[in-house]
């Protein structure tokens, strides 16, 4: 049998308006009395049919739109995670280069040293130069240089 061909059981010659059980593709059975009641029943199938295809071809695209906006975010959102990725790279490397001082530094009064943690005492200079990052100019102020070599400031 073909699809979407119906079947019916073969009746008496003459018996056209006798309720006849028509099967349709799929099983399902019509009941009609007449060629009238069958074309009915046929056109409300082919109606329901139709429109099933038309609501599916639309849940189909609304489906596909939304997709391809959330591919649309997940792109963004890799994006935006890549960019989180290198900025705490970036802070991970600033991170181990900083040294930092911090708490009480032990100094003496009279030296200016620094007692360092296992007891030794240093310059203020390479103390601070091996506990952080700075680097030292030397050079005198205006009250040393008279100290240290008075007339030399031209007066």
């Amino acid at each position: 049998m073909k699809m979407g061909a119906l079947s019916s059981p073969a009746g008496p010659p003459g018996s056209e308006r006798s309720p006849l059980p028509l099967v349709a593709a799929g099983g399902a059975t019509i009941q009609a009395t007449g060629t009238a009641k069958i074309h009915e029943q046929l056109v409300a199938m082919n109606e329901a049919l139709m429109l099933g295809t038309v609501r599916q071809h639309e849940l189909t695209e609304a489906a596909e739109m939304a997709n391809a906006q959330l591919q649309l975010e997940l792109t963004k959102r890799r994006q935006v995670e890549e960019e989180l990725r290198e900025k705490n790279n970036e802070l991970a490397k600033a991170m181990a280069r900083v040294k930092s001082l911090s708490g009480l530094l032990p100094i003496c009064s009279g030296c200016k040293k620094i007692r360092d943690d296992e007891g030794y005492w240093s310059q203020v200079e390479s103390y601070i130069s091996k506990h952080s990052e700075a680097t030292f100019t030397h050079g005198l102020c205006p009250i040393c240089i008279e100290k240290y070599f008075p007339g030399l400031n031209g007066e």
